[in-house]
């Protein structure tokens, strides 16, 4: 024949059904090999750990961007990754170190939130890793986490060496312009001018005043900021014991924490801009959806004990971080009265009056009080230049010991917020997706196979509509087909054959199938 009939889906629907022990067989020896292929495919966990990152105040962020910038780059470093590949035996990696360190740092994600307002600036790092053992995925998330514990040790004591330093230099200038402010004296007094000792004098009784009042303002603030501890102590005591374990959630009270600071920004915009301005409204937004995600989080029934304690501590944290930095500041000022008053006893006594001490205050009103005396000493090049580094150590050394007051040195730069847990529930495959698309395999299989058993069929003539299809003109009559009794039984044992070796073929085409499949690693690849 050079041609076949044309036939209708009705006719394949037909064909179909006249083949359907075909297709199941087929289609029910391919799902039993994807089944089997997909067993060894194992599940995947997911452990996640989410670190905040302590936020300076702005005139201290270039050096934390700097050392952020660092954390960044050797966090994924092979130096950290390989202790973590060699000591879990990560991948298997006996085809190299190398390898495995690569593949650990395609797995490991690091998501980097910034704050969505400008300027941008990092507010926590998500680390998630994923791998088949639960354990092993929680662990190398934990070690990987661990690297910014020993990045704020490292910090804290390159800032301790760093003060060290400082104080070592400071003295020793302190001490160099000290002799030379005696010899300064000694010639003054051996040509009988007093008037550079009365001024010295009158300029540290001026300094000492102004630090004894500065003095017992940080002892009343930093009085006042403790009995505000205290009452906070107490008010989270008074808190149910089931309050207080809820309002130290870790995510909930990141999200008081960020309502804080932006509650706090929105003020202090009020006070700059008008209630239309973008800057007001896109902070007001932000606020309210930190309510709403709180409202989400928090238990309808339990919400106004949650909110109190949670806001009671955020709170207390807030007032601890802010005694650090009296205490801080009240020891500096303490320090400089020191100096005064060592300075202020080595100087010959003179008498100076209160209108001298009222002028000696105001014209040193732009200047640092710890070096007044100091600066007054001459007005030699070799001094000055002595005096301004002194100065610029000195208020390096200030900056560096607010900066520690302010994020706290028990925090330090980085504090991890969620440690990571050992996953419960698995995150991939999804073996019922995968199960589908072997079902869809195996019944595109079955069908391929009906198709080749049934092809030649199509090709030859069957029944009456091929006749007339080929030659034109309607079947009058149909000679049906006799056969003898030995025919028949001939018939039937070939049937019984024809099954029997589709059978075989069948149950021979699931072991290989299941080799293929294991070989190309199909679903292996779809599960990723």
């Amino acid at each position: 024949m050079s041609s076949f009939r044309p036939r209708t889906i009705i006719d394949y629907l037909q064909i179909i059904w006249r083949r359907k022990l075909i297709i199941f067989l087929f289609s029910s020896a391919v799902m039993i090999a994807v089944y089997y292929a997909i067993l060894p495919v194992r599940s995947t966990y997911e452990a996640k750990a989410l670190i905040a990152i302590t936020m300076p105040s702005n005139d201290e962020k270039g050096g934390m961007d700097v050392q952020l910038a660092s954390v960044s780059q050797n966090l994924l470093s092979r130096a950290n990754l390989e202790s973590i590949v060699v000591r879990y035996n990560l991948y298997n990696n006996k085809s190299g170190i190398d390898t495995a360190i690569n593949l650990l740092r395609r797995d490991l994600n690091i998501d980097t939130k910034l704050r969505d307002y400008y300027p941008q600036f990092p507010v926590s790092f998500t680390i998630t890793y994923k791998h088949n053992d639960p354990s092993i995925a929680m662990k190398v998330t934990n070690d990987v986490a661990s690297y910014f514990d020993a990045t704020n040790v490292e910090v804290e004591k390159r800032n301790v060496d760093e003060i060290n330093a400082l104080v070592a230099a400071t003295t020793e200038l302190e001490r160099q312009l000290k002799l030379m402010n005696q010899q300064r004296i000694a010639t003054e007094l051996s040509t009988g001018n007093y008037g550079i000792i009365k001024a010295q004098r009158a300029s540290l009784i001026s300094a000492i005043e102004s630090l004894s009042d500065k003095e017992f303002g940080l002892n009343q603030r930093l009085s006042e900021q403790k009995r505000q501890l205290r009452e906070q102590e107490n008010l989270i005591k008074a808190m149910p014991r089931g309050f207080n374990e809820s309002a130290h959630s870790n995510a909930y009270g990141v999200l008081l924490t960020e309502k804080a600071r932006l509650e706090a920004q929105l003020k202090d915009q009020k006070t700059q801009y008008t209630e239309k301005n973008q800057k007001v409204i896109q902070t007001q937004a932000q606020i309210a959806e930190i309510v709403r995600q709180l409202a989400q989080m928090s238990d309808k029934e339990d919400q106004p004990a949650l909110n109190a304690t949670s806001s009671i501590s955020q709170e207390m944290r807030t007032l601890q971080r802010e005694q650090a930095s009296l205490e801080t500041e009240l020891e500096l000022t303490q320090r400089d009265l020191k100096r005064k008053r060592q300075a202020l006893a080595l100087l010959p006594e003179a008498d100076v009056t209160s209108a001298e001490i009222a002028a000696a205050g105001i014209d040193s009103s732009g200047l640092k009080p710890s070096e007044l005396s100091l600066k007054d000493a001459g007005n030699s090049g070799e001094y000055n230049l002595l005096f301004n580094r002194y100065s610029s150590l000195m208020e390096k050394l200030d900056s560096l010991k607010r900066l520690r007051a302010g994020a706290g040195s028990a925090l330090g730069l980085f504090q991890i917020v969620d440690k990571a847990v050992m996953p419960t529930v698995p995150v991939g495959p999804n073996k019922i997706k995968l199960m589908l698309i072997g079902f869809v395999l195996a019944l595109s299989i079955g069908l391929i196979a009906a198709i080749v058993v049934e092809l030649p069929r199509l090709l030859t003539v069957q029944d009456q509509r091929d006749i007339e299809y080929l030659f034109g003109s309607p079947v009058i009559g149909l000679i049906p087909e006799t056969l003898t009794p030995t025919e028949s039984r001939h018939n039937r044992k070939l049937f019984l054959v024809r099954v029997f070796s589709t059978l075989l073929f069948a149950g021979a085409l699931i072991p290989f199938l299941i080799v293929i499949l294991n070989k190309v690693q199909l679903f292996q690849i779809l599960a990723k």
